[in-house]
């Protein structure tokens, strides 16, 4: 652990010795359970405080897989916005020779899609609602000129199994804080596509705060619709679907959206603006008639439950397939290290340093 490191992981004094940087190991603190989730280059599980019970969510990140400065800025990030209610908080950060453990909040209510498909048909002004702390997290990020930059169904879970849990946007691994446009280049290689909007797609500039909110209204859209707006079958090629964002080809033409209002679709109309500048702000989205005004309509949406866990199925479907084509385009020629070091990793989990100061 080097000082520099330390120092940006939130050492307490920033200093490179062995109290501050080998005090204590994760195995000592936690236990570690099951794995929750998985992507290129991080592994999430559960974990348990060994002192309190406190569950929690601990995620691995490999450092064979990774810059250390995007972990080092994911910590800043989320030291910076942990303090809204409706982001998860980073608890405590541990360092290996290999890789990066950042234990955090646990969401325990699941995805949020999942579990409205499993509750029944709901209404617009369930989704509005649920929206609105949406906005309420990107409102607190972007004032303070940060932008999370992977919004996405799986990011977006439930603090509790109750009806009222309050939603928490989760895994900030992509997130940046004051991004000059050029970066919309690099986010290219690693991001979701599927929810970026032309400007990203075509590698131009601006990747900030105005992604986030194309990627909310894709999100709105599937909440009242059940089905993706650029790939309405689910069989759309990549190609086909990239060109459908690029020229911003969507309608409402299908038989779900004949009982939505119009104040919802105008939303949906005003966050997939084609135009950066002429995209809906945050403070746009919260002002809207549909959240502000109570325009959604209040009737269940018949059918909308279905036609979510069919998006659900299917998404999962592709997260596991998208997981294997990642690993294949990103570290074609390093796969088989890749795949060791993530084993030994997680046999092992010895040797354990803590380069910051405790965050409870």
């Amino acid at each position: 652990c080097t000082a520099a490191a330390a120092a940006a992981l939130g050492s307490g004094t920033g200093a490179a010795d062995s109290e501050g940087c080998a005090a204590r190991r994760l195995t000592d603190e936690y236990e570690v359970g099951e794995r929750l989730g998985k992507g290129a280059s991080a592994i999430v599980r559960r974990g348990t405080h060994r002192r309190t019970g406190r569950e929690v969510a601990i995620k691995e990140v490999l450092k064979s897989s990774v810059n250390t400065a995007l972990v080092e800025t994911e910590v800043a990030i989320l030291r910076k916005v942990g303090s809204n209610p409706h982001v998860a908080k980073l608890l405590d950060v541990f360092e290996t020779d290999g890789a990066y453990f950042l234990v955090m909040e646990l969401a325990k209510g699941g995805e949020l899609f999942e579990r409205l498909a499993a509750k029944g048909a709901y209404s617009e002004r369930l989704a509005a609602e649920l929206v609105a702390q949406i906005g309420d997290a990107l409102a607190f990020l972007h004032a303070q000129s940060v932008s999370h930059r992977d919004i996405k169904p799986e990011n977006i879970l439930l603090c509790d199994q109750t009806d009222s849990s309050a939603l928490r946007l989760v895994d900030f691994g992509l997130s940046r804080s004051d991004a000059p446009d050029a970066d919309a280049r690099a986010l290219g290689a690693v991001g979701t596509w599927a929810y970026w909007p032309p400007e990203a797609i075509e590698g131009r500039a601006g990747a900030g705060a105005p992604l986030d909110m194309w990627a909310v209204g894709v999100v709105v859209y599937i909440l009242l619709s059940g089905f993706h707006p650029f790939d309405p079958t689910g069989q759309a090629s990549d190609d086909e679907m990239r060109a459908n964002i690029v020229k911003c080809r969507y309608d409402f033409a299908d038989p779900a959206w004949r009982t939505v209002g119009e104040p919802a679709k105008d939303l949906v109309r005003k966050l997939l603006a084609p135009q950066p500048d002429k995209r809906l702000t945050v403070e746009g989205l919260l002002t809207h008639p549909w959240i502000a005004a109570g325009a959604a309509r209040g009737g269940a949406m018949s059918g909308s439950d279905e036609r979510l866990r069919g998006f659900v199925e299917s998404h999962r479907r592709l997260r596991a397939a998208a997981f294997a084509m990642m690993l294949k385009a990103a570290h074609d020629a390093a796969a088989h290290d890749l795949i060791a070091a993530r084993r030994a990793s997680a046999v092992s989990y010895t040797h354990l340093t803590l380069p910051t100061k405790r965050i409870v």
